[in-house]
């Protein structure tokens, strides 16, 4: 990706500064596809598979396994 001229850099804050508070989520949202859209699918693997770790240590850590999931699915769908 080219680095952007100081001038449009500028300009795009000052829009996003210009905006309401309430659609600030919805901006944050579509900086973010742009981002993932322009980055190579290896550096898509490297925060996958890093976000995975953590999400089984995180796991580990709360002692959670499938058997414990599935029990919480079927509790969600029986209501209790």
């Amino acid at each position: 990706m080219s680095t952007m001229p100081q001038e449009t850099r500028q300009a795009v804050l000052q829009e996003v500064y210009a905006l309401p508070e309430e659609v600030l989520p919805e901006l944050l949202d579509y900086v973010r596809f742009l981002r993932l859209r322009t980055t190579r699918d290896e550096d898509l693997r490297e925060r996958f598979l890093s976000a995975l770790d953590t999400a089984r240590t995180i796991a580990a850590q709360e002692q959670i396994n499938e058997e414990t999931i599935d029990y919480e699915i079927q509790q969600h769908r029986t209501g209790q």
